[in-house]
C-alpha cells in the first residue's frame, strides 16, 4: 500500500526519518560544493516537503551564482590564484594555462618559487608575509613569471588574506595582471634616456636645454662648458642675454622668432662671446621639445671658428686668383689694342709723304683707340666707377629691343610675356647693356637652337626676403633658356671678371651685368642645370616718380 495511504504512527515516524535522512545527505553534498542536488521529489509533503522545496530553490540559486562566478573567472584576462601561508598553490584559474602554458595539474600543490624569476622571489615572499601579517589587501608587487616555453612575462598582483569557507584553512587569494608591454615600454624609455644622457654628456658640441619664453638655461653639457668657458652652475638659471653671449643680440631675437614660427632652427650661424670675452663662430640647430608636458628648447651648437677661418682664407685666395685673371685679361686686351695703334702709327710714319696711304692708317689707329676707350668704360662699369644716370625707364621696351636685336637671324626663338608693371628708375644705356649680355649668353648656350623665354611682372618683397633686398615694390624679370647649362663648380665663378666657359667669350659680360644691377640697388640670381638650361632672375626697385 502506498505510504500516502498509510495511517500507522510507526509508518509516519519511519517516513519522517527517511525524509530527514534525505535532507541531511543533500546538505552534506551541498556543503561539499555539489549544488546540483535536488530533493523535493523525494520528500513527502508537509513541513519537510516545504523545507525540501526551499532547499531546492536555494541550491538552484547557488548553482546559478556559482556558474556566473565560474564564467567570470574562466573568461577573466587576469590570473586568479590562491596560495597557502607557506606559498603552495591551492587554486589557479583557467587563465593560468592560457597565459603561461602549464596544466592546472602541474601547478596545484606546487610552491610558487619555481614559476618566478630568481631575482623576484625575495620580493614575492616579502609581499606574502605583508599580506599575512596585516590581514588587509595589499597591492603593487611586480615579478616575472617563467612560462613553459622558457620566456618570462611581467605581472603585478593584488592579494588578500582570507579563511576558506569550506574547511576554515587560511589562504592568500590574489589576482595577477600582465604588465609585460608596460615594462617593455619603460625599459625602452629607460634605454633611450640613457642613450640621450650619454650623448648629451659626451658630445663635443654644446648641447643646452632652455625654457620657452625667457630662454633660461635649465641644463648644459660638458661640451658647452668646454666651448664657452662657463661651468654648468654659472649658467643654469640665467639666459644668454644675462651672460651677453651673443656678439650680435639681434641674432638671438631672430632665433627666438624663428622657433616661435616654425618650431625648429637648422644650421644657422652666429658669433658668440666666451666667458673670457673672446669670440667664436657657432652653427646652431634647435627644436622645441616637450619635457613633463611643458615646451622646452633643445639646442646644439657646433664651433665652426676654424672652418670660418679656412673659408676666409679660401675666399682670399679666390679673390687673389680673380685679381690675377683680371690683370691678365686687361693686359691682354690693351696689349692687342696698343699693338694695333702702334703698328698703324709706325707704318704711317714711313709714308708721311703719301696722304692716301697715311690717312687710312691714322683712321685705323683712331678706331683702335675707340676700342680701348670702350674697354675702359666697360671696366669702369664693372668697378662701379661710372655712376648711372637714372630716370624712369619702361623695362618691357628695353627687353623687346634687346631680344629683337640679338635674336634676329639666329635659330633661337624668343617668347616675351610682360604683365602690367610700373617703371624703374635706371640708366637706360646700362640696363640695356645688362640685358644684352644676358641674351647674348643665352644665344651662345644654344648653338643648335632653342627657346629664350622672358617674363616681366610686378613683385612685392617683405622683410627678410631671400634676395636680401629692402621691403617694397619691385619689377621682376626672369630670363629662361633651354641651353647647355652651367656646371656647379663654374656657377660659383660666373661673376668673376674674365672668367668664361666659351671659346669666344671675353669674361666681362656677367661681371659688368652684376655691377650694373647692384649699382641700381637691385639683385641678380642665376640658377642652372647642365643639359637643362639656365634661369636668370633680376629685380629692380620701382621708380618713386
Amino acid at each position: 500500500m502506498s505510504k500516502l495511504l498509510s495511517t500507522s504512527p510507526d509508518a509516519d515516524s519511519q517516513e519522517i526519518s527517511d525524509d530527514t535522512s534525505i535532507i541531511r545527505k543533500a546538505m552534506q553534498r551541498m556543503a561539499a560544493g555539489d549544488y546540483s542536488v535536488r530533493i523535493a521529489d523525494s520528500v513527502s509533503g508537509g513541513e519537510l516537503g516545504e523545507l525540501a522545496s526551499a532547499f531546492d530553490a536555494m541550491t538552484e540559486k547557488l548553482l546559478k551564482s556559482e556558474q556566473r562566478f565560474r564564467s567570470y573567472v574562466e573568461n577573466l584576462n587576469d590570473v586568479l590564484f590562491a596560495l597557502t601561508p607557506s606559498g603552495i598553490f591551492s587554486y589557479v584559474s583557467p587563465q593560468w594555462k592560457r597565459a603561461f602554458g602549464y596544466e592546472i595539474s602541474e601547478t596545484i600543490g606546487q610552491p610558487f618559487t619555481p614559476f618566478v624569476h630568481p631575482d623576484d622571489i625575495a620580493g614575492c615572499f616579502e609581499f606574502l608575509q605583508r599580506v599575512i601579517s596585516t590581514g588587509t589587501k595589499q597591492s603593487g608587487v611586480e615579478y616575472r613569471v617563467l612560462c613553459k616555453n622558457g620566456c618570462y612575462l611581467w605581472y603585478t598582483a593584488n592579494a588578500s588574506f582570507i579563511t576558506d569557507p569550506v574547511d576554515g584553512t587560511p589562504m592568500l587569494v590574489a589576482i595577477g595582471r600582465d604588465i609585460t608591454e608596460r615594462k617593455l615600454t619603460e625599459e625602452a624609455l629607460r634605454q633611450s634616456e640613457e642613450k640621450f644622457s650619454a650623448a648629451f654628456r659626451s658630445s663635443p658640441d654644446a648641447i643646452t636645454i632652455t625654457r620657452v619664453g625667457d630662454n633660461i638655461f635649465l641644463e648644459v653639457n660638458d661640451g658647452f662648458s668646454a666651448m664657452t668657458g662657463y661651468a654648468a652652475h654659472e649658467v643654469v638659471g640665467r639666459s644668454p642675454s644675462d651672460l651677453d653671449m651673443y656678439i650680435d643680440p639681434e641674432k638671438e631675437a631672430l632665433f627666438i622668432r624663428e622657433l616661435e614660427d616654425s618650431g625648429t632652427i637648422n644650421n644657422s650661424e652666429a658669433h658668440f662671446r666666451r666667458k673670457d670675452g673672446s669670440g667664436f663662430a657657432g652653427q646652431l640647430s634647435a627644436r622645441i621639445i616637450k619635457i613633463d608636458g611643458e615646451p622646452h628648447v633643445l639646442a646644439i651648437t657646433r664651433d665652426i671658428t676654424e672652418r670660418e677661418l679656412i673659408q676666409k682664407e679660401l675666399l682670399k685666395a679666390q679673390k687673389l686668383e680673380s685679381i690675377r685673371i683680371l690683370a691678365s685679361g686687361i693686359a691682354h686686351n690693351f696689349n692687342n689694342v696698343l699693338t694695333g695703334v702702334i703698328g698703324y702709327l709706325s707704318y704711317a710714319k714711313k709714308h708721311l709723304g703719301n696722304p692716301d696711304i697715311v690717312l687710312p692708317l691714322l683712321e685705323s689707329a683712331e678706331k683702335a683707340s675707340f676700342r680701348a676707350a670702350a674697354l675702359a668704360r666697360q671696366l669702369l662699369t664693372f668697378s662701379r666707377g661710372m655712376a648711372p644716370v637714372k630716370k624712369p625707364v619702361p623695362v618691357d621696351t628695353l627687353i623687346q629691343e634687346s631680344v629683337s636685336l640679338f635674336l634676329t637671324g639666329t635659330n633661337v626663338r624668343g617668347i616675351i610675356d610682360c604683365e602690367p608693371h610700373p617703371d624703374i628708375c635706371a640708366d637706360a644705356q646700362q640696363i640695356s647693356q645688362a640685358f644684352n649680355n644676358i641674351i647674348l649668353n643665352a644665344i651662345q648656350s644654344m648653338p643648335e637652337g632653342g627657346t629664350l623665354a622672358v617674363r616681366v611682372f610686378a613683385a612685392t618683397l617683405s622683410d627678410g626676403n631671400r634676395f636680401q633686398l629692402s621691403a617694397g615694390d619691385y619689377v621682376k624679370m626672369v630670363f629662361t633658356d633651354s641651353g647647355c647649362g652651367i656646371g656647379g663648380e663654374d656657377l660659383g665663378k660666373i661673376y668673376d671678371p674674365y672668367f668664361t666657359t666659351k671659346d669666344s667669350g671675353t669674361g666681362l659680360g656677367l661681371s659688368s651685368t652684376f655691377s650694373i644691377v647692384k649699382s641700381h640697388n637691385g639683385c641678380i640670381e642665376i640658377t642652372s642645370e647642365v643639359g637643362k638650361g639656365t634661369t636668370v632672375t633680376i629685380l629692380f626697385p620701382v621708380s618713386a616718380e
